[in-house]
């Protein structure tokens, strides 16, 4: 929200992790002061808590308590105090190996591998080559959905599951200058030179294929993800998830205990 301001790109971020001492806490209260920076934090433990808060106010440095205020409507509502216990640990129960068995999923239905199994997709990512498929599907599959992607080749015979869960499908389009852009720069990484992959003619007659074939599918959810991150991308598609199911949240159960 403040790229259009100078002095935001001239901003330096220090995160300090796992600080859990006195002698900690002061330190970053000294370089604070020393750098006129903000300090936010999420410290749990009361006792550091009010150390932090007499270190910031004794040399003259904001603070932000990033979590206080959520925290303290939580107790209001569940009319109890927190536990106030700094490192606890995500429990390896059912709800936990519920969401390695989405990763290990995802990972065995990469690019396209193991079509068989799809019906037990929660989602199927298709497009075309460097769209975000994978990077996409890893994205769910660590918030708990099972994912399998699959590239958009023309020319090629896509397999005939692909065609039986319609409403599983996410297919991913994006702008041929752009992904031209993108495959060159995949290409150099590995030393090669320009071919076809990326030109920018050969790329857009890639896309307008790949358009006019997503149009034969209409019950397919198209994704343009030319200006999106991860984060933006995933955001549509639960919002189409939220529309095609008619409910509020489609967060899976295995989800619930990460909050």
């Amino acid at each position: 929200q403040f790229t259009h301001c100078d002095a935001w790109e001239m901003c330096n971020i220090v995160t300090y992790r796992f600080v859990n001492s006195k002698q900690q806490i002061k330190h970053v209260a000294e370089q604070a002061e020393r750098r006129d920076a903000i300090i936010v934090y999420t410290i749990v433990d009361a006792v550091n808590k009010q150390f932090l808060e007499e270190e910031a106010s004794k040399r003259n440095v904001s603070l932000v308590d990033l979590y206080g205020p959520l925290i303290s409507t939580f107790e209001t509502a569940f009319g109890t105090k927190v536990a106030g216990r700094p490192g606890r640990k995500q429990p390896v129960d059912e709800s936990y190996m519920d969401l390695m068995d989405c990763i290990e999923f995802t990972r065995r239905m990469d690019d396209g591998i193991n079509p068989r199994e799809w019906g037990e997709a929660d989602l199927i990512i298709v497009g075309p080559s460097r769209a975000g498929k994978t990077p996409l599907s890893f994205y769910l599959g660590l918030r708990g959905f099972k994912v399998a992607n699959y590239p958009i080749v023309i020319g090629e015979d896509p397999p005939p599951e692909l065609f039986e869960w319609p409403e599983k499908v996410i297919a991913l389009t994006i702008q041929p200058e752009r992904l031209s852009f993108i495959r060159q720069q995949r290409m150099r990484q590995f030393g090669r030179s320009e071919s076809t992959y990326s030109d920018i003619n050969e790329v857009r007659q890639e896309i307008n294929e790949i358009e006019r074939f997503y149009k034969r599918n209409p019950r397919w959810f198209v994704v343009d993800t030319t200006n999106s991150g991860l984060e933006e991308t995933a955001g549509e598609i639960f919002r189409h998830m939220d529309m095609q199911s008619g409910k509020d949240n489609i967060m899976p159960a295995q989800m619930r205990g990460f909050i």
